[in-house]
């Protein structure tokens, strides 16, 4: 399977799909968290530009490379600007979860949904935001 900085991912919504995934891809995240927990942000944003449409984020880990980014305000909204031409918010919220995320990762990467998205928070904790979109 080819890697996700290097497959186009037009074949869902060629007339989004391919550059915007080209912007994801190359984007330079590498200062955001674990090689892994990058990769699967990109793919969850590339999800969400395909798709176009809100998807809640189920992973805790996942998340905080999602919050660091955007703590990154400047390089953030240019980001946004450029693949989804507006700035992408992070809701905060208690969604149920997205049950379409596994098939819809899996037709797209080609790959079953890894572990990491099932690494969620216990509810017992002390938790702010738990679900985001």
């Amino acid at each position: 399977m080819a890697s996700v900085d290097s497959w186009p991912f037009g074949h869902l919504k060629p007339e989004h799909a391919s550059e915007s995934a080209w912007k994801i891809a190359r984007a330079d995240l590498s200062g955001y968290g674990a090689s892994h927990l990058v990769r699967e942000l990109k793919r969850y944003l590339l999800l969400r530009k395909v798709l176009d449409r809100e998807i809640t984020m189920q992973s805790v880990e996942i998340d905080e490379v999602w919050h660091r980014f955007i703590l990154d305000t400047v390089r953030y909204r240019v980001f946004c600007e450029a693949v989804f031409g507006k700035y992408l918010d992070h809701t905060s919220a208690h969604f149920e979860e997205d049950s379409s995320l596994p098939g819809n990762y899996e037709v797209l990467f080609g790959e079953p949904l890894p572990m990491v998205w099932f690494k969620r928070r216990n509810q017992t904790e002390d938790v702010v935001d738990h679900n985001c979109a």
